[in-house]
């Protein structure tokens, strides 16, 4: 699942690296297919800044439902990221990453979740 307002370069990205992407414009949103038990979610790349959810808010109501990679990506500098309302540590975050980077991380996460 991709969650960010505007689903341009990223979406295209992901979907021409053969991942099926599913779009979700807020947390709100995204949070809404998460309850869907029949909907498969695999890894949730999200923004850290979002309108009424933060990317960290979202990744821990998330990971409450569901056991799946999560990471973030910001334009913002890190000292930044980290004032983000319900930040934590834990989380991976990506800064301004490339197209190419992006799909390679998320290649990654879906790795390390299918091991644990």
């Amino acid at each position: 699942m991709l969650v960010q307002p505007e689903q341009t370069l990223y979406h295209a990205a992901l979907a021409d690296a053969g991942f099926e992407v599913l779009p979700a414009e807020d947390g709100e949103r995204a949070m809404e297919i998460c309850a869907d038990p029949q909907q498969r979610i695999d890894l949730v790349i999200c923004r850290v800044i979002l309108d009424s959810l933060t990317g960290p808010e979202l990744a821990q109501k998330v990971k409450g439902q569901r056991n799946v990679p999560i990471l973030l990506v910001s334009k913002y500098p890190r000292d930044v990221i980290r004032s983000v309302r319900g930040f934590s540590f834990d989380l991976e975050v990506l800064e301004e990453p490339t197209n190419e980077e992006l799909v390679q991380r998320a290649r990654k996460a879906l790795r390390r979740g299918k091991r644990s």
